[in-house]
């Protein structure tokens, strides 16, 4: 598993990364986790600063093996299809014409 226990807003690029590794995650909701990580599918989001849900989540991942191995098939697939390259590269072309 990652975490990804950053409190303040970032591109968390360790969170797609554990996705192309099959790995869940474990992040701060800080704005752009929605964008990276599919809250109970990809891995877990908790509220930034949180000590304990940041505990809690990452316990509950580490007891539960088919869990981890779901949410880290699931990541894969959803970095694969989110953050594809020729699709990001049609998106900001996009945005620029606009």
């Amino acid at each position: 598993m990652v975490i990804s226990p950053f409190t303040t807003p970032h591109l968390s690029i360790p969170a797609l990364e554990s996705g192309l590794l099959r790995r869940p995650v474990v992040i701060s909701d800080d704005g752009y986790a929605k964008e990276m990580v599919v809250d109970g599918g990809t891995g877990l989001t908790v509220p930034a600063g949180n000590v304990k849900a940041f505990a809690d989540a990452i316990n509950r991942l580490l007891s539960n093996q088919a869990l981890r191995q779901k949410m880290g098939d699931a990541g894969f697939v959803h970095v694969a299809k989110s953050f594809d390259c020729k699709i990001s590269l049609e998106k900001l072309v996009d945005v620029h014409d606009k």
